[in-house]
């Protein structure tokens, strides 16, 4: 299709109406729905000036938030919500997947002041009852992050941040996991701060020095959590501390507390493994201010490597 885009364009009004009547319809199996989906991300990365001339923003937009914030079939979870999901948002071909990578799509090839012109007034899930539309609401928000981020960090970063960081407190996990990842990506993308002042520099930096207590605060209530959850929480503190440098220098201690206590009592070994890159990403900050904690990783890191050589050797189990 990409190769005869001319011809496409006479009717893409036609066309998007089709992938959005395909993309909702339930009774339709995920993976043409997902295929609907995927054709209305490329005509926005293709023609992206020609979906606005022709005011399909707006009607794309209010068919796809019902399916990003749908609730999954009774006894089931969405595929990000599952025990083994790997926390970054990623491995998932359902429809609410694609639905997220479509406003994902139109906030790297859209001009961001019409895109959330357009955002706003959905974005009222985000203190709605049911907890798929908050999540819902929150999972457009990480996807904008990239796309959308200088936008974001000179007009909306405070706000965006606190409706973040309320959500950590929500009752639902499932809120609270999307809460998580969209810290994520925020601290992903929206943690460089380019402006042209030293003052706006410093207030950027502040906001998210407010994160750190937060984010500590919360691992050390996790023990009980599914492991799914845990990995979002630490991927979410894995993207924070990449640019602290030696700014971590005061977290440091309750940070290297947090894994060192992970490493040595946690009794599932994905929840070892994720404190393993924890510590890397926090000595890939501190630098020469980890030396003082070296003697405690390494002994807690004896145990790995006596298991995994009796794993290897040829008489292990």
């Amino acid at each position: 299709m990409e190769s005869e885009v001319s011809i496409i364009v006479p009717h893409i009004v036609e066309i998007v109406h089709f992938c959005l009547e395909v993309s909702t319809d339930t009774t339709l199996s995920d993976s043409l729905r997902v295929k609907a989906l995927s054709c209305i991300a490329f005509l926005i990365r293709l023609k992206s000036k020609t979906v606005l001339k022709h005011k399909l923003l707006s009607p794309i937009l209010q068919a796809i938030f019902p399916v990003l914030s749908a609730a999954p079939p009774p006894g089931q979870e969405d595929p990000e919500d599952e025990e083994n999901d790997n926390g970054d948002g990623s491995d998932s071909e359902s429809p609410k997947h694609y639905a997220a990578q479509v406003i994902d799509t139109m906030a790297l090839h859209m001009p961001p002041e019409k895109l959330f012109q357009q955002l706003m007034p959905s974005q009222a899930c985000l203190s709605s009852g049911n907890p798929y539309e908050r999540k819902g609401g929150l999972m457009c928000l990480a996807v904008l992050a990239e796309g959308c981020a200088d936008h974001i960090r000179t007009k909306m970063l405070s706000s965006m941040l606190q409706t973040v960081c309320q959500s950590l407190s929500d009752s639902n996990q499932v809120v609270r996991s999307a809460g998580l990842f969209a810290l994520g990506q925020f601290s992903e993308h929206l943690q460089h701060t380019y402006s042209k002042t030293k003052a706006e520099v410093t207030k950027a930096r502040q906001r998210y020095f407010e994160l750190m207590p937060l984010l500590l605060g919360y691992m050390s209530c996790l023990s009980h959590a599914k492991v799914g959850h845990v990995t979002k929480a630490f991927y979410a503190l894995e993207n924070f501390m990449e640019n602290l440098g030696e700014e971590i220098a005061p977290y440091l201690p309750t940070l290297m507390e947090t894994m060192l206590s992970a490493l040595n009592t946690a009794e599932d070994l994905k929840i070892k493994e994720l404190a393993v890159s924890a510590i890397g990403a926090i000595a890939n900050a501190a630098k020469e201010l980890l030396v003082p904690y070296f003697p405690p990783v390494i002994e807690s890191l004896k145990g790995f490597l006596t298991a995994t050589s009796e794993e290897m050797s040829p008489g292990g189990g």
